[in-house]
């Protein structure tokens, strides 16, 4: 079929949305018939989000927080893989039982608003929900600029290395987004019969991983900016693996307010627990 160039609104509307997904200007030429110079013509004033040629261009001081909570959402609930003759893709999920509602009403939305691109969420085989990005350039910015692993990455993630020398308010949103999927938050009451209220015998934000190096990290971070952290101790962890989990805990009630204005939670599943011991410490 000979290829034209004469377009109809539409079309020309379709080939950008295509664009704007991740597709090449040749994979967009195939989709349409038309001349590769045809495409780059009604391209021209549009620029793809976080697309240069060397993905280092994007230097710490020029990173967003919205970028960085990205980033620790895939760094928590995220894989990074080479599907065959498809190029990098982005597949994180959680449990659909607790968090169907933080990947449909904040982690699809702040992807795509962050890039400017057409998120999918869906149920995965084996039971989990979460949000698939078809987009190479996207997943090659994550592994370039933030060194997150193409594959496995339960034992070898580190704290990227771009967020080392960033404002205090980006390095924290990159440990919301690894917290809110990754994290948990545990406490119990007791009594104060000195008062009659109620006190708490134990409170905590907790974060277990299967890689030493970033629980290593993240305890200098918070212990730098003054944050309450407890010792890192080792359990068995996933009975599915073999790998031990390296845990830490930012402890009690200070840290615990800190922890909701500073690094704060944007994952419905703390929402609860949350709403509970700001009424224990509002009444206690």
């Amino acid at each position: 079929m000979p290829k034209t160039n004469k377009l109809s609104k539409d079309v020309i509307a379709k080939m950008k949305q295509s664009y704007l997904e991740g597709a090449s200007i040749n994979k967009v030429a195939r989709k349409f018939n038309v001349a590769r110079s045809t495409v780059q013509r009604h391209l021209s004033d549009i620029r793809r989000p976080y697309e240069p040629r060397n993905a280092f261009e994007l230097i710490p001081n020029d990173m967003t927080e919205e970028i960085a909570e990205c980033a620790g959402i895939i760094a928590g609930d995220g894989t990074i893989w080479k599907e065959k003759n498809r190029g990098l893709r982005i597949r994180i999920r959680g449990n659909p039982k607790d968090e169907q509602e933080y990947y449909n009403n904040w982690v699809k939305p702040l992807f795509e608003r962050t890039f400017n691109i057409k998120v999918l969420s869906k149920h995965f085989s084996g039971g989990s929900y979460g949000i698939e990005i078809n987009s190479s350039k996207i997943a090659r910015f994550f592994s370039e600029v933030f060194e997150l692993p193409i594959g496995k990455k339960a034992t070898t993630i580190k704290f990227p290395k771009c967020l080392l020398e960033a404002r205090k308010e980006v390095k924290l949103a990159f440990l919301r987004g690894l917290i809110d999927t990754d994290g948990y938050i545990y406490f119990n009451t007791m009594p104060a019969k000195s008062w009659g209220g109620t006190r708490f015998k134990t409170l905590y934000v907790g974060l277990g991983l299967s890689s030493e190096a970033i629980i290593g990290q993240i305890k200098e971070i918070l212990t730098e900016y003054s944050f309450k952290v407890s010792k890192i101790t080792v359990s068995k962890g996933s009975p599915w693996t073999n790998n031990p989990e390296f845990n830490l805990r930012v402890c009690g009630i200070k840290s615990f307010y800190r922890y909701l204005s500073e690094i704060k939670s944007n994952n419905p599943r703390f929402k609860q627990k949350i709403d509970i011991i700001t009424e224990v410490m509002r009444n206690g």
